[in-house]
C-alpha cells in the first residue's frame, strides 16, 4: 500500500471534490494497484493457503471457484481507487476518445472494470503463469485505458495501454 499511498501523492490534482478525472493519473494508480495486488496473489499462493471457495458450476462443467487471493485483491484494488476518487463507479468481475478530452474527464463517465484475479481455477490447480490482475477503464462506454499485470511471470510483468 505505500507505493499507491506515494502515487497518490503525485495525483493531488484530483480530489473526492472534483468533478472531473485525469485519465491518465487514473491509469497510473490502475498500473500501481495491479501491480501491488499482484504481489498479494503472490504472496497468498506462495503460503498455499488459498481458502478455495465453489461459488458455482460453470457451462464448462468446472467448479467457478474463489478464494482469499481473489477477495484480498479485489478489495485492495477498489479501496486503492476509491482512496482517491470515492465516487468512482467501479464494476468487478470502440469508439476512440481524443487523448485531449482524457485530461478532464467528468467523474460520471468513467467506469472502472476489475477482475483482481483471473485464471482463479488455473490459480487453485498451481497453473500460476496464467493469472492476470486485470483493470479496465472506459469512458462514456467506451473502453479507453487498461492494465493487466501477471504476479507469477517474470517477477511480475506489466502490461498496458491507452
Amino acid at each position: 500500500r505505500s507505493i499507491h499511498a506515494e502515487r497518490r501523492d503525485t495525483m493531488s490534482t484530483t480530489t473526492s471534490s472534483s468533478s472531473t478525472v485525469n485519465i491518465v493519473s487514473l491509469l497510473s494508480a490502475c498500473i500501481d494497484l495491479a501491480q501491488q495486488a499482484g504481489k498479494l496473489i503472490h504472496d497468498i499462493h506462495a503460503s498455499g493457503n488459498l481458502d478455495v471457495q465453489v461459488k458455482g458450476v460453470m457451462t464448462s462443467g468446472y467448479d467457478d471457484v474463489m478464494t482469499q487471493a481473489d477477495v484480498q485483491s479485489q478489495q485492495f484494488i477498489i479501496g486503492g481507487l476509491q482512496n482517491v476518487w470515492p465516487d468512482l463507479f467501479i464494476v468487478d468481475s470502440m469508439a476512440d476518445v481524443p487523448p485531449q478530452e482524457m485530461l478532464a474527464v467528468p467523474l460520471g463517465d468513467i467506469v472502472v472494470y476489475i477482475d483482481p484475479l483471473d485464471a482463479t481455477r488455473e490459480f487453485t490447480l498451481g497453473n500460476v503463469e496464467r493469472v492476470l490482475t486485470l483493470i479496465g477503464i472506459s469512458v462514456r462506454g467506451v473502453p479507453v485505458a487498461g492494465v493487466m499485470f501477471q504476479p507469477f511471470v517474470g517477477g511480475g510483468k506489466t502490461f498496458w495501454g491507452m
